[in-house]
């Protein structure tokens, strides 16, 4: 406890490949250890999913986490009352994040409704 590299062996055997999201915010020191040879912190926490299972890291790790992922994504907001911009990285081994179909949930939000969205890749740019 303290030290995610050493809290991650202590886990039970049966914690791995059973969740359906994994949250990820651990300081830059931590993300660099590694829980055993060759595998990192990342690593280590991606085999905690689900085959289906989508894993979130907050900050630039959209490079390392492609290394993982056979999916992944990077959401920048904008307009986050911070000091700097605030980004988060999405992977996963099955859910293709940006070919979907893309459903209504009717659930209301601030932003343009879904309703609203002609195509996936309305609201996206580089």
């Amino acid at each position: 406890y303290g030290d995610a590299a050493k809290s991650l062996l202590m886990l039970p055997k049966e914690y791995f490949g059973t969740f359906d999201l994994v949250l990820v915010d651990l300081s830059e020191t931590i993300m660099s250890n590694t829980v055993t040879k060759g595998l990192d912190i990342m690593g280590a926490l991606s085999l905690l999913l689900k085959p289906d299972g989508i894993f979130v890291k907050n900050e630039m790790y959209f490079e390392h986490l492609s290394e993982i992922f056979q999916h992944t994504l990077q959401v920048h907001y904008y307009d986050v009352p911070l000091v700097c911009s605030q980004v988060m990285i999405l992977g996963s081994n099955s859910i293709d994040f940006l070919n979907v179909d893309l459903t209504d949930h009717d659930v209301p939000t601030m932003l343009d409704p879904i309703g609203e969205v002609d195509h996936n890749f309305q609201v996206v740019h580089d």
